[in-house]
């Protein structure tokens, strides 16, 4: 029993450690569209 709650909660890291690493690409990604929006506006202001 306790194997399987050590397998488990291996798992459930592994599953967590991937959202957070789609959701830092995810931000990465939004943020490198808006930069040149953003670089854009302070080069025409």
């Amino acid at each position: 029993m306790l194997i399987v709650h050590k397998i488990k909660a291996q798992l459930y890291a592994k599953i967590r450690k991937t959202c957070a690493c789609m959701a830092n690409i995810i931000i990465i990604r939004r943020f490198a569209t808006l930069l040149p929006a953003i670089a854009w506006r302070a080069a025409v202001f």
